[in-house]
């Protein structure tokens, strides 16, 4: 029963799988089918199905046909357009891994529910060449008649040569498996294991997770999840402010950071990110106010401290704004957006060489930031530092050539590059044409 509970399992999770997206496996066998510490088994592993659903397999160096397989049970390995674990493939997946469906996981679970029952392998071979041809050509070594003929019917339903003649899904396998299981025990077959209910906070949580992959259509149905289930949780509300805002949805944002405010008028963060969202609608004044209350509330709240600095340097209180960084920073040091912000500040005050150190602080821990490598190329550019201006820009346009102040730049600054070396030059012979004159008049 045992062996037939995780059969039944594993089916579950395959077809919760088909249900989230994933068109095939390929790679089934027991290393990618995990056991929990309560008895349930887990599929794992869907890196071949991401890799083949989503480009064709390119021609890789890999054991040869007639190479021994190393590990009967592990061993990846391709040839042509075939891949995958030449002991457990489908014999179609051995002409073409991209071109199979569920029914050659079908088959390949096959093998696994032989091994689960006898403990070897249906086939038996050494190399790629001989699984490809025991796996077209061969039938299964026959199964111990201990075995319950119904059972032994599935196996050799999941091992057919034929796509067709398989089940065909995991729907089908598993009612055919929870057949052969009540009819050994007299029981119901156990039904698809379930995760525990997420509650509210849960719910929020996962919409975070979701926001920080970008995932925003994802994470808003999280959100509405959370707050159908408790419709005063005022992270949700802020959280989900914050994904409308990264949508550009800037009005309906607000009003989620209104009802997060409601709840708790002591919010810190949501009153910061509403002061964000404001600014991004050019209420500059209205968002200053935002980021005060937010201070006010949390005086160590970063964020509020950053937010307020670029908003007064954007109106022009640019020692206000200073301030500001200079605060985060003795909060949070190695911060770069903060320290490519203080940059900004003093190249708008015409303190290049400050803002130049500010920009290299913040490039050590964000090298590939082409704004910062594009805004300390101007700051070079007017000290005079024309080759470094240079190459910051050019650094800048490979990163993002879609910067068009660095290709600009870059034209401005190979100029001054140029004009500087050719000043150089000039000097230097006016130098020696000065120094003959005097060895003539000697």
């Amino acid at each position: 029963p045992q062996v037939l509970r995780f059969a039944i399992q594993f089916c579950d999770g395959m077809n919760h799988a088909v249900a989230k997206g994933i068109k095939v496996h390929r790679d089934i066998k027991p290393r990618n089918c995990l056991i929990t510490e309560d008895h349930t088994l887990k599929v794992t592993d869907f890196g071949m199905a991401k890799a083949f659903d989503d480009t064709r397999p390119a021609s890789a160096k890999h054991e040869s046909a007639t190479e021994k397989v190393r590990d009967l049970n592990v061993s990846d390995t391709r040839t042509g357009t075939g891949a995958g674990t030449c002991t457990h493939m489908a014999p179609e997946q051995f002409d073409d891994v991209k071109q199979v469906d569920i029914r050659a996981d079908i088959y390949s679970f096959g093998v696994v529910l032989f091994q689960m029952i006898t403990g070897k392998l249906p086939f038996v071979g050494e190399t790629w060449e001989d699984y490809k041809h025991q796996h077209q050509t061969r039938a299964p070594l026959p199964l111990p008649n201990s075995v319950p003929p119904l059972l032994i019917e599935v196996v050799n339903t999941c091992l057919s040569k034929n796509p067709w003649n398989r089940f065909a899904d995991f729907t089908a396998l598993r009612q055919q498996l929870a057949e052969v299981y009540e009819d050994l025990t007299g029981t119901r077959a156990p039904w698809p294991v379930v995760g525990a209910k997420l509650d509210a906070v849960e719910w929020s949580n996962k919409g975070v997770s979701l926001s920080h992959l970008q995932r925003h259509a994802e994470a808003l149905g999280c959100y509405d999840q959370a707050l159908g289930l408790n419709p005063q949780l005022k992270e949700a509300w802020n959280n989900k402010g914050s994904v409308l805002r990264a949508l550009g949805r800037y009005s309906e944002a607000l009003g989620c950071y209104d009802y997060a405010l409601s709840f708790d008028a002591k919010f810190a963060l949501a009153w910061n990110n509403k002061g964000s969202t404001l600014e991004h609608l050019g209420q500059q004044a209205e968002a200053l106010d935002c980021y005060d209350q937010a201070l006010g509330l949390n005086p160590e709240l970063k964020e509020a401290w950053n937010n307020k600095g670029s908003v007064l340097r954007t109106l022009g209180r640019y020692s206000e704004a200073l301030a500001c960084y200079e605060h985060v920073l003795t909060l949070d040091p190695r911060n770069p957006e903060v320290w490519s912000h203080k940059g900004w500040t003093l190249q708008a005050f015409g303190r290049h060489a400050e803002a130049v150190a500010c920009y290299d602080q913040a490039l050590t821990m964000e090298p590939y930031n082409a704004e910062v490598w594009s805004r300390k190329a101007r700051s070079l550019q007017a000290l005079g530092r024309h080759t470094e201006a240079l190459a910051s820009y050019n650094h800048a346009f490979t990163l993002d050539p879609h910067i068009v102040s660095s290709k600009f730049g870059r034209w401005v600054a190979r100029a001054l590059a140029l004009c500087q070396r050719l000043i150089n030059v000039t000097s230097k012979s006016a130098d020696q044409k000065c120094e003959q004159q005097q060895c003539s008049i000697v």
